[in-house]
């Protein structure tokens, strides 16, 4: 008979739910450990399959409670830069025009990259191949498969894969 999920699950799939982060949520849910550990379990949790579908219905119930799908939020979106972006002449303490103007350009910002993220416009990819574009070598990606989470994430932000530490020397050895 399939186990029900527990209490920490569900606490943690409710707490990804209310938007926080998996680590926020692990925390909130009562897990316990260093924060690469949380990241760990953060992940782990979010692949399990009953949590995933317990997120993905209680955000489902949600929705539905709030009528809220993705054209509400880009109607949203698209009057909130038109708002934003209105120039209002800045008055002094009398009510009379300076002669400057101000606009809320943080909102009109985040409204446009929301607007941008639903439509895939500037879409972030990283793209990470072998040698000259080729594939990346067996070796290679089992150097990769040793790594921890935090050391494939400083690998991915760096300059360029050949630089890295026990890397370079697969890459360069010509036997990869």
């Amino acid at each position: 008979m399939p186990r029900p999920l527990t209490g920490k699950q569900i606490a943690f799939a409710v707490g990804t739910v209310d938007g926080l982060s998996g680590v926020d949520a692990a925390i909130r849910a009562g897990y316990t450990g260093t924060r690469s550990s949380l990241e760990v379990t953060a992940s782990r949790l979010l692949r399990h399959p009953k949590v995933a579908a317990y997120i993905d219905r209680a955000r489902g119930r949600a929705v539905e409670r709030a009528e809220i799908d993705t054209a509400w939020v880009l109607q949203r979106s698209i009057e909130l830069v038109a708002r934003a972006m209105q120039a209002v002449p800045v008055l002094d303490r009398k009510g009379h025009e300076t002669g400057e103007w101000q606009y809320d350009g943080p909102t009109a910002n985040r409204a446009l990259d929301r607007i941008s993220r639903y439509t895939g416009g500037f879409a972030e990819r990283t793209e990470i191949s072998g040698p000259s574009g080729g594939p990346i070598p067996v070796e290679v990606l089992a150097a990769f498969a040793q790594m921890g989470a935090a050391e494939l994430r400083r690998l991915l932000q760096g300059p360029q894969l050949g630089v890295v530490e026990g890397v370079s020397p697969l890459l360069d050895s010509g036997n990869a």
